[in-house]
């Protein structure tokens, strides 16, 4: 029980802030797993993110996790109150957030849009996975 002199603080997770790239305009929030071995991760995610008319660098804020990594992702849904969530390679837990999910279809939790998906290495060779994302993608972003 708090009393009403108590004051209560979200700590911000630190090794979660310190992760993140991008100037976040169209307020898309990426998590994603970390692959070293995927050398070219970046120029997939930017086709996948550029059929949506989404820019990498200026529309987005990613952040990049290692393999089995936990954060707690709730003080930067706070804070930035991302509109969209793709989450690459990533379960809910590692995140924090005890969530049942489909991968490629949209989940409407806490006043935002998220998408879980494979890594994207998985993701990236599979035509039907690939269609599987266009189609959940073209739902988020709301794209005829």
């Amino acid at each position: 029980m708090y009393s009403k002199q108590d004051l209560l603080f979200i700590v911000p997770d630190a090794a979660l802030s310190e992760k993140t790239e991008g100037n976040y305009a169209q307020k898309v929030l990426i998590l994603m797993l970390h692959e070293p071995a995927f050398t070219d991760w970046r120029g997939f995610l930017e086709k996948l993110l550029g059929a949506a008319k989404i820019n990498l660098a200026n529309d987005t804020l990613l952040v990049l996790l290692q393999h089995q990594e936990q954060v707690s992702v709730a003080p930067l849904l706070k804070s930035k109150q991302p509109e969209q969530v793709l989450v690459f390679g990533i379960r809910p837990e590692q995140m924090g957030l005890h969530l049942s999910v489909e991968k490629y279809q949209p989940l409407f939790f806490n006043n935002t849009n998220f998408l879980f998906a494979d890594n994207l290495s998985t993701l990236e060779p599979d035509k039907n996975l690939k269609m599987k994302m266009w189609t959940a993608m073209k739902t988020l972003f709301k794209i005829a």
